[in-house]
């Protein structure tokens, strides 16, 4: 997981230099010229072998590493929004003994259905 960690921030911080582009076909970064990519070497020699190499995992990563990576202080993944919002409305949401459930012929998770004999 680390290694895929440090490849997915080095990859990050490519695309946000002019020049890099991501391949969405190939799922791997391109740089417009030699001159670009040796001098980026120079300031980030570990990038070095990541050029229009393969990394089919990086937009899954991004859910992951991605907020890791935000400067913002209230920055969030997808993730952490879904699980925002499934509190909220799980806060905002009570239900009384008698409520029936999202069929009307179909009682609450709350409702005890006892058989009789």
């Amino acid at each position: 997981m680390k290694v895929l960690k440090i490849h997915y921030n080095l990859v990050s911080e490519m695309l946000d230099h002019t020049g890099f582009g991501w391949n969405e076909t190939l799922k791997c970064v391109e740089v417009d010229t030699d001159d670009q990519w040796e001098s980026y070497l120079k300031k980030e020699p570990d990038a070095r072998g990541l050029r229009n190499k393969p990394f089919p995992l990086f937009d899954r990563l991004g859910y992951i590493f991605g907020k890791d990576r935000a400067t913002c202080v209230a920055a969030e993944t997808a993730a952490d929004a879904l699980e925002d919002l499934d509190a909220e409305v799980n806060e905002n949401i009570s239900l009384d003994e008698n409520t029936l459930g999202p069929f009307t012929n179909q009682a609450s998770p709350r409702t005890t259905i006892i058989a009789s004999e």
